[in-house]
């Protein structure tokens, strides 16, 4: 039974390095399509121009190759030396119960790329949370599905930015963990994390989310024309242009704790009940208002506007109700 453990282990092991070494041998063939390490901006094949769909596929296909595949790859050897590490680290030998080995040392590299993995924590919830506007647009803009795409990005968005406490309190039920602290001494892994870190700023905040946001205020124009509530376009828009100021807001909300993920939610949770939704409240009592005028229904504008402002009593309510 041992060997055959071993066996499966060996297989394991082999599918994750073989899964390594054909990422990277994306890289020599990306080199042959690209014009260097940084995105070919500008730039275009022969024949075309950069506004061109040729131009947007050679710089998709830089980005892959010189982005995608390396973390891909080193993802594929940190499951490869973690598994191996838990298999062997507590291995014993046979008539020396009692005696347990120590943990196998982790190589440099591999240390490395673990921190990379938290390093990058920060740029992957600002993604999350664009993803979470893409889902509440498509949820309606103005609500969200229970356990709907928006719920889920959010939640993601939570779970990046207190990754390190989340690994703490692993550690604290007696999981043996590498160290997170310090720096990264692999250049080659700095590259990495600094070409990803200018992609999220430089790409994805500074310019695919504004062009994000303009279609969703065109859809809000569209909205209206047809005779339907451009105000989900709207909301959609504001909540993507300020994704990395929410970011940097939730990051005040990390208390630092091991617990320090559910105390984020209870502070998004506190934000909406005592920030937003009074906001809301005003802005139904200006449309309760306005349908008056035009004689329309607006008590249930004036019934929401009522329902936000005693949001946290009703929450109140059915914990005393429930104790």
């Amino acid at each position: 039974m041992e060997l055959l453990r071993e066996g499966e282990l060996g297989r394991r092991f082999a599918v994750a390095g073989l899964w390594a070494v054909m990422l990277l041998q994306l890289l020599p063939i990306c080199y042959g399509q690209n014009l260097g390490a940084a995105p070919a901006t500008g730039q275009a094949v022969q024949g075309e121009t950069a506004a061109q769909p040729e131009g947007t596929v050679l710089n998709l296909v830089n980005w892959v190759g010189n982005v995608i595949a390396p973390v891909g790859a080193a993802l594929a050897v940190v499951m490869a030396a973690s598994r191996v590490s838990s298999s062997f680290g507590s291995r014993t030998v046979p008539g020396e119960c009692s005696k347990r080995p120590s943990p196998m040392t982790l190589p440099g590299i591999i240390v490395d790329l673990m921190k990379l993995l938290f390093d990058l924590a920060a740029p992957a919830a600002i993604c999350a949370l664009v993803l979470a506007g893409i889902a509440l647009r498509r949820e309606g803009g103005v609500n969200f599905f229970a356990g709907g795409g928006f719920q889920k990005w959010m939640l993601w968005s939570v779970i990046f930015l207190t990754l390190p406490q989340t690994v703490s309190w692993m550690a604290a039920q007696g999981i043996v963990l590498p160290p997170q602290g310090g720096n990264i001494s692999s250049a080659w892994v700095n590259g990495v994390e600094t070409s990803f870190n200018n992609f999220v700023t430089e790409v994805v905040v500074g310019r695919l989310v504004p062009v994000l946001a303009a279609f969703f205020v065109l859809m809000a124009a569209l909205d209206a024309a047809q005779g339907q509530n451009p105000l989900a376009s709207v909301v959609t828009a504001i909540f993507l242009l300020a994704g990395s100021s929410t970011v940097q807001l939730m990051i005040t909300w990390n208390s630092g704790t091991e617990f320090a993920m559910t105390d984020m939610l209870g502070s998004i949770w506190n934000f909406l009940a005592g920030t937003i939704l009074p906001e809301a409240a005003g802005l139904a009592v200006v449309g309760a208002i306005l349908n008056y005028a035009r004689h329309r229904p607006f008590m249930p504008l004036v019934g929401s506007g009522l329902a936000f402002l005693s949001v946290s009593a009703l929450w109140k309510l059915v914990q005393a109700m429930a104790a």
